[in-house]
């Protein structure tokens, strides 16, 4: 496993070992001469001394290290490395690499080109395994390329690439892009959950930005699977919850929909986005009505010792706001008592008998935007908050602005840095009918 720090900004697509080659000015090489680097024995040391815009010191470290009488690397393996430069005053180390193992003849051949092809060559051939990176407190560009490595940005904008293999990336202060590439890969933070708002776009990488003054700042997620926070027992499965930015607007419509209709409430956002990435990754929508069947919470509000004609009255005045009419409802119990339909499918029933341009389907598409405001332009998740709001609308512009005001009162809470909620907005999938 290798080990790499840096002291200052390091950018690896600045990798140049013709750098040292053509601006040398001096050479060394220590024999046997057992050397200790930051806490590594090195048996031998090969120097090169070298002037760029400054003076720099490049050392490398290693066994059996062979040249010849111009002190051109014959052979050997190169273990570690460390770059200084002088300030003026003293020489101060930029930074290094420990614990790998490079041909040194092949990377002095690589020094003495000009292309910069085989330097990344030996580099990636290198990092080809279980890596940590410990960068600096500047801007940083770092990729790992295979294996399962840990990436730590700390402060600055941070460029990091997991590469292949199951990293975990941790970009610290600054606004980062975090990159795990295939695998499962995890980015991890140092607040807790309820200091960040995950942000799903249309036309970006998610986005999470934590809300706190001097935290982890702004940072873009890409192929990450899962997500670390503070004190949180287990990770979130970002993959589960990531793919809602896919669906159709109607298709979204049709989620909140089903809440109303089981729940009476507001999305619940990480609710949300779960059972529309699966909607995404293939599960049907009947499917995941059925599967709604099956939830604690279904079952608190429509025991096994409820009847069909209760579960029919509470479905109509959750979706309508009304009793059904007499022949309707006879003849849906009658329906449910026979078998013939399942309680999810009279659900889907209900819902896709709302006709167009009806009083009905206006009363279910205020429902509908109260919930958007709730859950997609707001992110918010408490269940408790997402019944309350609902529970303010009754068909009347007077109950939708209650709702909304109630709603924008929770988000104060919710958006607190300190004490609020994970927060889960999603962008350009719906109109915002209350901006």
């Amino acid at each position: 496993m290798a080990y790499i720090f840096a002291n200052y900004s390091y950018n690896q697509n600045d990798l140049d070992l013709n750098r040292l080659y053509a601006n040398a000015w001096d050479v060394g090489f220590f024999d046997d001469a057992n050397l200790t680097y930051y806490g590594v024995s090195y048996r031998d040391i090969y120097s090169v001394d070298w002037y760029l815009n400054g003076d720099y010191a490049s050392i490398f470290g290693g066994d059996r290290i062979t040249v010849d009488q111009q002190l051109n690397v014959t052979g050997g393996t190169i273990s570690g490395y460390l770059e200084l430069f002088w300030n003026g005053a003293e020489y101060l180390v930029s930074g290094g690499m420990q614990d790998m193992a490079i041909s040194a003849k092949a990377l002095f051949g690589a020094a003495a080109t000009s292309s910069r092809v085989d330097d990344h060559a030996l580099l990636e051939q290198a990092l080809w395994g279980d890596d940590e990176f410990e960068l600096s407190g500047g801007d940083d560009i770092a990729f790992g390329y295979g294996g399962n490595d840990w990436m730590f940005g700390f402060a600055g904008h941070d460029v990091l690439s997991g590469g292949t293999g199951d990293d975990v990336l941790v970009g610290g202060s600054g606004n980062d892009t975090i990159n795990g590439g295939p695998g499962q890969d995890t980015a991890a933070f140092s607040g807790t959950a309820g200091s960040y708002t995950l942000t799903l776009n249309v036309a970006a990488h998610p986005v999470i930005a934590d809300r706190r003054a001097g935290g982890d700042g702004v940072d873009s997620i890409i192929d990450v699977e899962f997500l670390s926070f503070e004190r949180e027992e287990g990770l979130f499965a970002l993959s589960q919850f990531n793919a809602t930015p896919q669906l159709l607007g109607k298709e979204f419509e049709s989620f909140i929909e089903l809440y109303i209709a089981y729940f009476n409430r507001a999305p619940d956002a990480v609710g949300l986005n779960f059972w529309g990435t699966a909607f995404a990754s293939g599960t049907t929508f009947p499917e995941i009505a059925k599967l709604f069947m099956d939830q604690e919470e279904t079952r608190a509000i429509y025991p096994n010792t409820s009847s069909n004609v209760d579960f029919a009255t509470s479905v109509y005045h959750n979706v309508l706001g009304r009793v059904p009419d007499q022949s309707g409802l006879d003849f849906w119990v009658a329906v449910l008592d026979s078998g013939e339909q399942g309680r999810d499918q009279f659900i889907l029933s209900v819902l896709g008998g709302v006709q167009e341009g009806s009083l009905d389907r206006q009363y279910l598409d205020n429902k509908v935007d109260v919930g958007a405001y709730y859950a997609v332009h707001k992110g918010m998740s408490d269940v408790g908050d997402a019944a309350a709001v609902m529970a303010l609308f009754d068909g009347s512009q007077s109950s939708i602005d209650r709702a909304v005001a109630a709603i924008d009162a929770d988000y104060a809470d919710a958006h607190n840095p300190t004490s609020g909620e994970f927060l889960m907005p999603i962008i350009g999938v719906l109109d915002n009918p209350f901006a």
